[in-house]
């Protein structure tokens, strides 16, 4: 039920939600007083800064070439709305507490696509998701990221050594040894809780797309997480439906199937895969810069 302009914004915020990022967090350009975060007053300082620059490249250039310059001026004050609110909710710092503003959501009334406001929730769970999605990809593809994003912390933690300031979480390369634990902790922790919250979603808006039965006895085993009565909503009404669900004609869910069984897989082979943690931790300790 998406309108244009949100399906339109969706794509343009995901595609700029980290334009001109330069390797460092929000709390380093804090601790060093960078520019940008003098700018935007500590506040989502990267996220800011991401913004406005998507606003910037989407005005560059001849009138005519302009991406939006047909939109009419109300909607073009919606988009930009909504790829900003977009773009701010991939800051790390709101992360648990827009998990549990989303879980509130979903367990009081549920979400209708009918709403602006309820839209714009999910979309900003999707694009949060997005941010973090190579922790639900396959091993060698998740390995990968991870490493690509250890390196960047490490780096950080250089500068901030070099600049005496305190050393960030995860960004000391002296503390190599807790690569493993470190990872794991991130996906079981910071991850899986996000997936979680999309499979009650998905799961939500697949009983209201089937058919209705006399029992709920086909039901077991659907979920382990937040697939209870009261996960779905504590009105009477959504109670009832759980209760006469076809749950044999549901599909098989991809966040749940695909998402979060290869997200919990690889927080398992951070402890299990010792060789390729041990392979990994010795390809970051070479590219160190430890003053």
């Amino acid at each position: 039920n998406m309108r244009g302009i949100e399906r339109a914004g969706s794509i343009i915020a995901a595609l700029c939600h980290d334009m001109k990022h330069f390797g460092r967090n929000n709390a380093f350009c804090i601790a060093s007083s960078h520019p940008l975060a003098l700018l935007y007053n500590d506040q989502a300082v990267l996220e800011n800064m991401h913004s406005a620059a998507c606003f910037a490249a989407l005005r560059e250039g001849d009138s005519s070439e302009l991406l939006l310059k047909n939109l009419k001026q109300e909607d073009s004050f919606s988009m930009r709305s909504f790829i900003v609110k977009l773009i701010l909710s991939t800051d790390m710092s709101e992360h648990f507490q827009a998990i549990s503003k989303f879980r509130v959501k979903l367990g009081a009334e549920g979400v209708s696509y009918d709403k602006s406001e309820d839209r714009l929730l999910v979309a900003t769970m999707c694009i949060k998701a997005a941010d973090i999605g190579h922790s639900a990809l396959e091993w060698s593809l998740h390995t990968q990221w991870s490493e690509r994003v250890a390196r960047e912390f490490f780096e950080q933690g250089d500068d901030e050594r070099s600049m005496g300031l305190p050393i960030s979480a995860l960004c000391d390369r002296q503390k190599m040894g807790d690569l493993g634990k470190a990872q794991k902790g991130f996906l079981e922790f910071v991850c899986l809780p996000l997936f979680q919250e999309f499979g009650a979603l998905e799961l939500s808006f697949e009983m209201a797309n089937v058919p209705e039965v006399a029992s709920d006895e086909h039901h077991e085993g659907v979920d382990e997480h937040r697939m209870s009565k009261s996960s779905l909503g504590s009105s009477s009404r959504r109670s009832a439906r759980y209760a006469t669900v076809a749950w044999d004609s549901l599909p098989i869910n991809p966040v749940k199937r695909v998402c979060i069984e290869t997200l919990k897989d690889n927080a398992s082979r951070w402890d299990e895969d010792r060789a390729s943690v041990e392979a990994m931790a010795l390809r970051l300790s070479e590219t160190g810069r430890v003053a």
